[in-house]
């Protein structure tokens, strides 16, 4: 492991006091069980947010081919027909 000094706020310090007793760990591993926990959070949120995800829901539009024909409505090529 690698030492680590950080600075927090007193209010934060004691719920993190009385965290660690109540499950009867030491502040330190609570800490340690936090980040990983943040960090297991972060990267589970970042494989699921696929930037075109966003795009839903932005546009309207009366096209009803757009799965069909979208080199047409995006290159301007020739539309299929059905």
């Amino acid at each position: 492991m690698i030492r680590k000094q950080i600075y927090l706020e007193e209010a934060l310090v004691e719920q993190i006091k009385k965290i660690a007793d109540k499950n009867n760990i030491s502040q330190s591993e609570l800490i340690r069980q936090s980040i990983k926990h943040f960090i297991n959070e972060e990267q589970i949120k970042g494989e699921d947010e696929d930037p075109l995800l966003k795009l839903i829901g932005l546009f309207s539009s009366d096209v009803t081919d757009g799965s069909t024909n979208h080199d047409h409505y995006i290159y301007g090529a020739k539309k299929h027909e059905k």
